[in-house]
């Protein structure tokens, strides 16, 4: 009886399986004016390439709050890999997005307030938005073939193959970018609250000694398909899967302000990192914020310095405070006398780096205590 009834059962779970991926290949990759999605309706993707490698549509960013992006279809977790409006999450009820009749692809939150748009359209009602197999979005004009906007020249954190990165393209997370400097090398850099740092290439080395060179005009950036990626400033690296046939890529800035180069495992749908920017991630400016040190314990944490307490409870990245009370400075206290209500330790291997108040090759602990 049991096997007979397993048997049964095997036609009706195929039908399922065969309805589930008729349902995912039937999904448009290109789209007229007048179309639209809502949120509640973030199980279905607005549109998806003609290979289905990428998707796009609403991904949950946490309680009741979405994001408008692109993923790729076979990653396990959605990984976004562009975000129409990074930071600032719509409603998780009645929130919309839609591609108007004058062929503008609008984001509007519950209230109906437009939180991004494409800024296209006019008097063209005959734009099409669809989503091609690199993964980037575009609005074009089918009786030219122009694109008059697409999603790689507006990155949000992550560069696919293919897409350029230029001298008005940057990859941002949190406090950290992935550009072209004034210089026209391309570097890491970290833009904080207090102060503002390169941290990759070395700092403590020029242009030329780190491989790179600022002849370099164009400023342009590109990852191929095989895991390589050639920057015009004499930047190169590779995948250390470089070459494997059909694996797909991503080049992405993380929260931590690493940069890593990501393959997506078709087995699992996880990702394997194959290329990193910083072997030491505390190398990474700003990464614990201020008065607060980097440490390997041995995986990576942030603490702060004797005598100071967490600024945030939770985000190390607004360092930390004292937890003592700083008197208010009158006049030359040193002159009139007033005992000294400080004093002095010694943090080894430690680098308080964009805080100093000036710089010495090298200096005794003594000396240090003379010159502060």
């Amino acid at each position: 009886m049991a096997k007979f009834a397993s048997l049964a059962l095997l036609p009706l779970i195929s039908r399922l399986l065969l309805h589930s991926c008729a349902s995912a290949s039937s999904a448009e990759h290109m789209l007229g004016t007048g179309s639209s999605l809502l949120v509640e309706d973030n199980a279905r993707p607005f549109l998806v390439s003609p290979d289905a490698t990428f998707s796009c549509g609403f991904l949950q960013a946490g309680d009741n709050a979405f994001y408008f992006s692109i993923w790729f279809t076979a990653s396990e977790n959605r990984t976004a890999v562009w975000s129409a409006n990074p930071g600032a999450p719509v409603n998780g009820r009645l929130s919309r997005i839609s591609f108007s009749r004058d062929g503008k692809l609008v984001l509007a939150d519950a209230n109906g307030t437009i939180v991004w748009d494409t800024k296209t359209g006019g008097n063209k009602q005959h734009l099409t938005v669809s989503l091609n197999d690199t993964g980037n979005l575009a609005i074009t004009d089918p009786s030219t073939g122009r694109a008059l906007w697409q999603s790689f020249d507006w990155p949000t954190d992550t560069l696919l193959p293919s897409q350029v990165l230029s001298k008005d393209t940057i990859l941002v997370a949190a406090y950290f970018t992935f550009r072209y400097d004034s210089d026209n090398v391309l570097r890491l850099l970290y833009d904080g609250p207090d102060t503002a740092s390169i941290y990759w290439p070395n700092p403590g080395l020029d242009v030329y000694t780190s491989g790179r060179t600022n002849y370099n005009s164009s400023r342009i950036g590109v990852l191929d398909d095989t895991g390589a990626f050639l920057s015009s400033d004499g930047l190169r690296f590779q995948a250390s899967d470089l070459g494997a046939p059909g694996v797909k890529r991503r080049l992405t800035i993380e929260q931590d302000g690493n940069l890593r180069l990501y393959s997506l495992v078709k087995a699992t749908g996880g990702w394997t990192v194959t290329w990193v920017a910083l072997n030491q991630p505390c190398s990474v400016q700003g990464l614990c914020g201020k008065n607060a040190v980097c440490e390997y314990q041995p995986s990576l944490r942030c603490s702060c310095v004797p005598g100071y307490e967490m600024a945030g409870r939770r985000d190390w990245r607004k360092g930390c405070k004292p937890t003592f009370s700083v008197p208010a400075a009158t006049g030359n206290s040193c002159s009139q006398g007033v005992p000294e209500q400080f004093t002095f330790l010694e943090v080894p291997h430690t680098d308080f780096y964009g805080y100093d108040l000036w710089f010495n090759q090298s200096v005794t602990f003594e000396d240090c205590m003379s010159l502060c």
